[in-house]
């Protein structure tokens, strides 16, 4: 007689996302065969190959309203109120109280001070959403060594904690009425790191023909302060009056602009943007000649990144029923701008043949306006 193998003592092997038709019910089955895209989406298993999601994403879809449609409630609110890492209230209050006696009596910088500053960001960025208003309780114990600091300390781990610090920061207190001094504040410090950031762009000798310049080459922490400088301006800019200050010459606020089209554009009306085009543009045969007497090129290299992104923004924007680009007076205004713009450069390319970056930006710039007019 046959002996009749007892699978639940020793089970089959299987390989992972392996289906076994015999012993699992139909309900599983559909549920394995559904999630192995999902496992395997990426291609890993199989070198060269990629399994895309596209073509099983309505069945996916369609597998999960089956699932859920007929459950009566979900358990949501649980997580909403316990999610992980949560810390709880009366725990919260005795850290809050801690940061705060600690950075009372921080005066100098140090390994001890950046481990301190590292551990308010671990806690900002882990119970941040919960502490509502409080969280300036604890900046209001901590500005003044941020501040002191930003300038003074020569740690680069250090700065770029206080950077992130500060991020959190404006994170917490969107749309909180107290936050606006934090605004302030921030507004002056990242002006005087930008200005002092362009004193240190390259620049070429008169005498020097031949020397291929880079400019608007950002270190990750440089990058990190324009980005910061970026989310302050869309906070603060409600109108013009800012406008005069990011067009100031040779200087980096040109990148923060630049940064700021590219990850606020939504968040900023657009009637601003066209102010900002209409500034750039009467000025702009001034920037050329001054920075032909300076050789200085880093504030050229992100006003003309700038003026690219302007110019897509710009061109969507005409075509907005809501845009005051559909008054012909403002239209032709801007017309006239890209003329200027599109003279100057023809005019003055040829003298920054030395100057990578900028003639592929110009050229960049160039072509964008003549395929959108061939189109």
């Amino acid at each position: 007689m046959r002996r009749v193998r007892d699978r639940t003592r020793n089970p089959p092997r299987t390989r992972p996302g392996q289906v076994l038709a015999v012993s699992d019910p139909p309900r599983t089955r559909k549920m394995a065969s559904q999630t192995r895209p999902i496992r395997g989406g990426s291609g890993a298993g199989f070198p060269g190959k990629n399994l895309p999601l596209l073509p099983v994403a309505r069945l996916l879809f369609s597998h999960v309203w089956d699932v859920l449609k007929d459950v009566p409630i979900f358990q949501s609110d649980h997580f909403l109120k316990t999610p992980p890492g949560d810390i709880p209230d009366e725990l919260r209050e005795d850290m809050i109280k801690g940061f705060v006696g600690i950075f009372s009596h921080v005066r100098d910088e140090g390994k001890i001070a950046r481990k301190l500053v590292e551990c308010i960001n671990v806690y900002l960025s882990k119970d941040g959403p919960n502490l509502g208003c409080k969280s300036l309780e604890i900046h209001e114990a901590v500005q003044q060594f941020v501040f002191r600091c930003w300038f003074a300390t020569h740690d680069r781990t250090l700065k770029d904690a206080l950077v992130c610090y500060v991020k959190l920061q404006l994170s917490l207190t969107r749309g909180v009425a107290d936050g606006t001094a934090l605004l302030e504040q921030l507004l002056d410090v990242v002006s005087k790191e930008l200005d002092q950031m362009s004193t240190y762009s390259p620049s070429v000798p008169r005498n020097d023909s031949t020397r291929d310049v880079k400019c608007g080459l950002l270190t990750s922490s440089q990058l990190s302060i324009v980005e910061l400088a970026a989310l302050v301006f869309c906070r603060v800019l409600t109108g013009e009056t800012y406008l005069l200050w990011l067009l100031k010459l040779n200087s980096l606020r040109h990148s923060a602009l630049c940064c700021l089209i590219r990850y606020y554009s939504t968040r900023v009306k657009k009637d601003l943007f066209i102010s900002w085009f209409l500034s750039i543009s009467t000025n702009f045969e001034r920037i050329i000649n001054n920075v032909n007497l300076e050789h200085s090129y880093d504030g050229l290299f992100w006003t003309l990144r700038s003026l690219h992104r302007l110019y897509s923004l710009l061109l969507f924007a005409a075509e907005s029923a809501e845009s005051s680009l559909k008054s012909s007076f403002l239209k032709n205004e801007v017309d006239k701008g890209w003329h200027v713009i599109w003279s100057c450069l023809m005019r003055s390319l040829p003298t920054f043949v030395n100057v990578t970056s900028i003639v592929d930006a110009a050229l960049t710039l160039l072509c964008t306006m003549i395929l959108s007019v061939r189109s």
